[in-house]
């Protein structure tokens, strides 16, 4: 620029700071990286030459101005120069930019350089070969202009730093305002000619440049943005003090090749150097900045607005005096724009406040509810009770072994898998119930219905909604759920309301899952007993004080005690004897049926192993093992150590396992019976014929022996048709070579027909009810003094 113009630098995207940094964002592969790739060692080194280049520019422009007599030529030769290498820098950054938005971004800041740069021959043209006549604008008047105008497209958000993002309305009309007083400033020079002298109109043109990137700077959303817009007023900024000082200096006298220069070419040379800085900011939101830092942005966002505004309408007036028409036209826009900005504003902030509650509300990864609107929304449904029958009901439901997928399938297939089951419970329900996510893998619905057979029938439409298979990742899954039901009315707190309904959830996983429960006090309170025994069977298992009894296994061929089978007894020193049926279903689910398991082994073991050795006898132990030890792998193992330490053979062992134990995994089941045949332990099938019994057990399994159920021996002495069976079951043993032991056995009649059928082994209270072990010792003693005597 020279005497009586000035123009203005379009800035780079440059990165401020203390010292800004301008080298944008690159993406590889399409995708965003977090940090910025290394310029390649070409690149790297065209541009520290072109820095180089324009600080060495700068520093002769300066000293040329200082020290040189004639300082003109040289000093037009730098500012002729510096814009050139301040549009190569910008070429290069284009040519480097992966993404076409930041290309774009370059490319109009390349072609604000070539306006100047042009501008800048054209002037120098004018001032030797082609004295400037006053009073007309002339070619580079209009370039100083027109340089503006790629500046304003990158402040006003036409190249964004991410593809395809939109800026919001308030954003749009903001800019508009910008683009507004371009179009007045035009006018002003084309349109009504001398209203605002060239001076005027390019400190003015400054400023909105100035407040157009504030307003940009504004509404960044990454760091990233925040670093290149912020770099990019920086320099404005520095341009426009720099212009407003050089016109007050050539207003004094001061002309070209004078110290005035100097504030021609210094923007120009800090462009360069912003420009040719890396960048090293991540595309982090602006959302983590401070509380504080959103304040300030949404400040300036403001009062750049309202700037911008003042510009725009004080430019109109001013049109106005000279072309009315245009004024007007301009003075209403600009009011028009700012007016509807801020109901715009407005509008937007009450869609971020519904957004934010909704935010707040909803549960981020399947949409639902949370459990904060779970207790804001279903008070409401106390007001729809309109009938005396008509209750709120609230189904509790949660997955069954839904922590078992997340930990092998991972927590991508959890998180679609709650997704999925979040859709199917939304579907299951009506439009007027209340579907909400309370965390992890547990849901609530809520709803009004009228008793307790219709909260079943709904809980039931769960439950089937969940049984579906789930398609997830190429994998199909089977899962079930367990719902606690609860009703309630309007005296019912809701919170109180939740915990009855957690409590009858619970109780549904403990009666086996896949299923709901309705919520009963007598129920919870049976739970609640449960709880506290299990709490007190720990202490006793801890403190070894279960006992255990013995059952004689008796043969009819030799009449003599073969074995016994040990039976954990639990004589709790308040509540008496506790049943086995009682506290054995307890110590499955508290997970301490191992423990109790060990317990009775090992004193069955080391009872059995005395009594063998005191009265001469081979007796075998017979144990049951349950379905979850039976899973153990290190099961067999520990007998066999127990035993050995007892001085038991394994050959005496047998272990009792149920039908259910051979529903598990069959090669699984297999491997673990083949290492209790390794051992030399023998199988007992126990409880035969009462679950789901299949011939091919044992055909394939290598099962020893067969325990008929007392349920068959039950009225042996008056049911034909129960003869029948066991001596169907009696055959097939002795055919597949098979001992059988018939359980149950009560009655000598009994015994005599059992006896006629072939059957060699039996146990029961005709024989002996289970003795401690004292009392059995006893009963050996006796049976073996018996024998002694004959």
């Amino acid at each position: 620029m020279r005497a009586g113009e000035e123009g203005f630098v379009g800035g780079s995207p440059g990165m401020g700071g203390a010292a800004a940094r301008m080298l944008l964002t690159l993406r590889a592969g399409g995708a965003v990286k977090r940090q910025r790739r290394l310029l390649s060692r070409r690149e790297l080194t065209w541009v520290s030459v072109l820095v180089g280049l324009a600080v060495l520019a700068q520093v002769v422009h300066t000293f040329d101005l200082l020290f040189v007599p004639r300082p003109l030529w040289i000093s037009n030769g730098m500012q002729v120069l510096l814009p050139v290498l301040a549009l190569t820098i910008c070429l290069v950054r284009r040519g480097e930019s992966g993404e076409e938005v930041r290309r774009s971004l370059w490319t109009k800041l390349a072609a604000a350089f070539v306006f100047w740069t042009v501008a800048e021959l054209l002037y120098l043209a004018e001032l030797y070969v082609i004295p400037k006549t006053a009073n007309l604008n002339w070619p580079d008047d209009v370039l100083w202009l027109l340089f503006a105008l790629p500046i304003l497209m990158v402040t006003s958000g036409a190249g964004s730093f991410r593809k395809g993002d939109a800026r919001n309305w308030v954003s749009g009309l903001d800019h508009g305002q910008a683009f507004l007083f371009f179009f007045i400033l035009l006018s002003s020079v084309f349109f009504a000619p001398h209203t605002l002298p060239f001076t005027t109109a390019y400190n003015v043109q400054n400023l909105t440049l100035v407040l157009s990137c504030v307003l940009r700077l504004s509404s960044a959303e990454t760091m990233t943005e925040l670093g290149f817009y912020g770099g990019l007023g920086v320099y404005l900024l520095v341009y426009a003090v720099c212009a407003g000082v050089g016109n007050a200096l050539q207003a004094r006298g001061m002309g070209p090749g004078s110290m005035v220069d100097i504030f021609w070419s210094l923007p120009i040379t800090i462009f360069c150097v912003l420009a040719g800085m890396r960048l090293s900011g991540a595309e982090r939101s602006v959302r983590r900045l401070r509380p504080w830092a959103r304040s300030v942005a949404r400040l300036m966002q403001g009062v750049s607005a309202l700037g911008l505004a003042i510009v725009s309408v004080g430019a109109a007036a001013a049109v106005m005096g000279r072309h009315p028409v245009l004024g007007y036209m301009s003075l209403v826009g600009g009011f028009g724009l700012f007016a509807l900005r801020t109901v715009v504003r407005e509008l937007q902030s009450f869609k971020a406040n519904d957004q934010l509650r909704d935010a707040v509300l909803r549960d981020h990864l399947t949409g639902l509810g949370n459990r904060a609107l779970f207790r804001e929304h279903v008070g409401s449904f106390v007001t729809k009770l309109v009938r005396p029958e008509m209750k709120v009901a609230l189904m509790f439901v949660d997955l069954d072994r839904f922590k078992a997928v997340n930990d092998e399938l991972g927590h991508g297939v959890g998180d679609r898998l709650l997704i999925e089951t979040a859709g199917r419970l939304e579907r299951a329900s009506r439009k007027e119930d209340l579907v909400c996510r309370l965390g992890g893998d547990e849901f609530v619905v809520a709803m009004v219905i009228a008793g307790e057979a219709m909260a079943r029938n709904r809980a039931e439409d769960l439950l089937d909604a969940i049984r579906e298979p789930f398609a997830v990742d190429g994998r199909v899954l089977k899962m079930t759920a367990s719902i606690g039901v609860v009703l309630g009315d309007a005296t019912d707190d809701v919170e109180s309301l939740l915990r009855k309904a957690d409590g009858a959830m619970y109780s549904a996983k403990k009666l086996g899952k896949d299923q709901a429960q309705v919520f009963d006090v007598a129920f919870i309170e049976r739970m609640n007993q449960n709880w506290m025994l299990e709490q007190e069977l720990q202490r006793y298992l801890e403190e070894d004080a279960i006992q255990v009894a013995f059952q004689p296994i008796y043969s009819v061929t030799a009449k003599r005690i073969v074995g016994v089978e040990a039976l954990a007894r639990w004589s709790h020193a308040v509540r008496g004897n506790i049943s086995p049926g009682v506290f054995i279903p307890i110590a499955e689910e508290a997970g301490l049926i191992g423990a109790l398991g060990a317990q009775v082994m090992r004193r069955g073991c080391r009872e059995v192993a005395a009594w063998n050795e005191a009265w001469g006898v081979s007796l075998f132990l017979s144990v049951n093992v349950s379905a979850k030890q039976f899973a153990d792998a290190g099961l067999l193992a520990a007998i066999h150590s127990m035993a050995g330490e007892c001085g038991l053979g394994a050959e005496l062992i047998h272990l009792e396992i149920t039908e259910s134990v051979l529903l598990m995994d069959d090669v699984a089941v297999e491997r673990t019976l083949m290492e209790a045949r390794g051992y030399g332990m023998g199988i007992s099938l126990d409880d035969f014929g009462t679950g789901y019994s299949s011939l091919s057990y044992l055909l394939n399994l290598p099962v020893d022996e067969i325990k008929i159920d007392r349920s068959f021996i039950n009225d042996l002495h008056l049911d034909p048709r129960r003869v029948e069976l066991v001596r169907a079951v009696l055959t097939l043993g002795q055919t597949l070579g098979k001992r059988v032991v018939a359980e149950g056995v009560e009655r000598e009649d009994q015994l005599e027909i059992l006896h006629g059928l072939g059957c060699e082994f039996v146990q029961g209270y005709l024989i002996s009810r289970p003795l401690e072990s004292e009392a059995m010792n006893d009963l050996l003693g006796m049976v073996g003094k018996a024998r002694r005597d004959c």
